[in-house]
């Protein structure tokens, strides 16, 4: 069944209360006084209740995989040693697990570079980032908040997003990234703690495409800051989420699939 979104209010009505004694204490003094109770004094919308100039809501498949990014990244000598020495002991034989392999959560990049769709969901105060693959939801504040402090407590797979508009551009900065889940950035390098992404969204063909400008920063990776640039296409309004199921055992996906599984398969 197709899910549908009720559109997000945009403001709010502050509701005035008047106390019995602020009525008593403005009859008293006169009507000038007691005027401005009942005036419109409504403040002007602040930067994050400001109606957005583009709306980014909807399902988008992107258009290319990462694996099509050109490796233009310029890497530190410690990052290219320990890809290197990666690259060595998979040639070698040794079986390097995938990191989805017991379902845990991808994070990014992966989950804005992959095939499985993103739903994103667009509210005045914050933008929810959802993918049809094992990751949390993404959250990108739009209230003015900072980054909290990098505490271990404080790093995720997908960072921590604050966003604002600069015209009909949302520019997205996130920090506090983990080093687990799916590290890998397209073009070279990888995560890490000491990662910094700032994004650029934008709509084109008159909101049926969207370009999302990515660019990594990080002294132990990036000898100077990598981007590259993913684009996205708008999926039919009727199109809707299926659930990603995940199970780490692999007799439990043999099983539904309806074949078997030997004790001594891996």
């Amino acid at each position: 069944m197709p899910v549908h979104c009720a559109p997000v209010s945009r403001s709010i009505p502050r509701q005035r209360v008047i106390l019995l004694s602020g009525l008593l204490l403005g009859l008293l003094l006169g009507p000038s006084l007691l005027s401005p109770c009942f005036a419109d004094s409504a403040a002007p919308a602040t930067a994050s209740t400001a109606a957005a100039p583009v709306d980014l809501s909807g399902f988008w498949q992107i258009k290319v995989f990462t694996a099509a990014v050109p490796r233009t990244a310029k890497l530190t000598p410690r990052a290219m040693a320990l890809l290197q020495a990666s690259a060595r002991e998979m040639a070698s034989g040794k079986v390097i697990p995938y990191f989805s392999r017991w379902c845990n959560f991808v994070g990014m990049p992966f989950l804005m570079g992959q095939s499985p769709p993103i739903n994103i969901v667009q509210g005045s105060d914050e933008i929810l980032i959802l993918a049809e693959q094992n990751s949390a939801a993404r959250h990108i504040y739009l209230d003015g908040r900072p980054h909290p402090a990098p505490t271990p407590l404080e790093r995720r797979t997908d960072g921590h997003s604050v966003g604002h508009w600069q015209g009909d551009v949302l520019v997205v900065d996130t920090t506090n990234f983990s080093d687990d889940g799916a590290i890998g950035i397209p073009g070279g390098g990888y995560r890490t703690p000491t990662s910094h992404l700032v994004e650029r969204f934008q709509l084109l063909s008159g909101g049926q495409s969207m370009q999302i400008e990515s660019t990594w920063d990080d002294p132990n990776v990036f000898t100077e800051p990598h981007s590259y640039t993913s684009t996205y296409e708008k999926l039919p309004p009727d199109t809707y989420a299926y659930e990603d199921a995940c199970d780490a055992s692999d007799a439990a996906a043999y099983s539904r699939s309806g074949g078997t599984r030997s004790d001594h398969m891996p």
